[in-house]
């Protein structure tokens, strides 16, 4: 059925990882304007149960895929340790930018970046205003990964709405109630 396959697609995206180039924004009145772009790894991480009433939303989550002192201090550092962050809750738009003109449809407060095919843009944007811009190896990724975060959104968000709570922690969310990062019932909480 159709609804079974939205269920599989969704399933597939919260499965997935992808490679992105992140233009970095900067932050409003900042004194340096322009940030070099980084390699990042972006997935969408699943929701926990902290307890019976207290949970942890959904989230797109980045990080860096450069890791200059892992070869020689064996050491992780920044995003690595704790990524870039935004609730599926907070995403207010998913879009491919194409063109200029999709580029100007967005009121972006920075130019348009002339040294990438914009058609590899996609923007997130969240609910405080805030746009995270990445670029995908091709037109086609980008446009797949616009689909998937569109439909993840949009069907955790209808559960959401409608009161469909049980079914949204099933598919969103991790079985087993968390305690400081353990889970119950498996046997590392023993």
């Amino acid at each position: 059925s159709k609804e079974e396959e939205i269920g599989d697609d969704v399933q597939n995206a919260l499965n997935s990882k992808w490679v992105l180039q992140w233009h970095i924004t900067p932050v409003r009145d900042a004194k340096v304007r322009t940030h070099a772009p980084k390699i990042v790894e972006l997935w969408i991480e699943r929701g926990y149960r902290r307890n019976r009433t207290e949970i942890v939303d959904p989230k797109l989550m980045w990080r860096d895929l450069h890791q200059p002192d892992l070869f020689n201090k064996r050491k992780l550092t920044g995003s690595a340790l704790c990524p870039y962050r935004l609730s599926l809750f907070a995403i207010r738009r998913v879009t491919q930018v194409k063109n200029e003109d999709g580029w100007d449809k967005l009121n972006m407060s920075l130019p348009c970046p002339l040294l990438t095919d914009l058609n590899r843009l996609l923007v997130v944007r969240s609910s405080l205003g805030d746009d995270f811009i990445f670029e995908a190896s091709c037109a086609e990724e980008s446009l797949r990964i616009v689909n998937s975060l569109k439909m993840v959104t949009a069907r955790l968000v209808s559960h959401a709405v409608v009161g469909h709570g049980e079914l949204m922690v099933n598919e969103f969310f991790n079985e087993a109630y968390v305690k400081g990062g353990v889970q119950f019932g498996t046997d590392e909480s023993r």
